[in-house]
């Protein structure tokens, strides 16, 4: 922490967080960060599907209070069906695999 001093008056100074910044010019100083966030996840994203694509692996997502489930296009791949359409009930999932 550094001091700064003021007519003999010493104050702890500090950086202000992110948070307590000013906007300046209308702009968030949030979004640099957010968007580099962002960015990243975008990678993972394609980086998780590139490999369900080469090792032929899907994956799902069920929701237990809906029974919705959320399948990647590498599942909806696996099973036939089409990757835009990726919501899919657990029944018709147990359809796949008790025929």
């Amino acid at each position: 922490m550094k001091t700064i001093s003021n007519n003999d008056v010493h104050r702890p100074w500090r950086e202000p967080s992110i948070s307590e910044q000013v906007l300046v010019d209308g702009e968030d100083p949030n979004d640099e960060f957010k968007t580099n966030i962002e960015k990243k996840l975008r990678h993972s994203e394609f980086r998780l599907k590139q490999a369900q694509a080469i090792a032929h692996i899907g994956s799902w997502e069920l929701d237990l209070t809906t029974g919705i489930a959320e399948w990647s296009e590498e599942a909806c791949r696996i099973y036939g069906l089409d990757p835009a359409n990726h919501l899919h009930t657990y029944e018709e999932w147990l359809s796949f695999v008790q025929s």
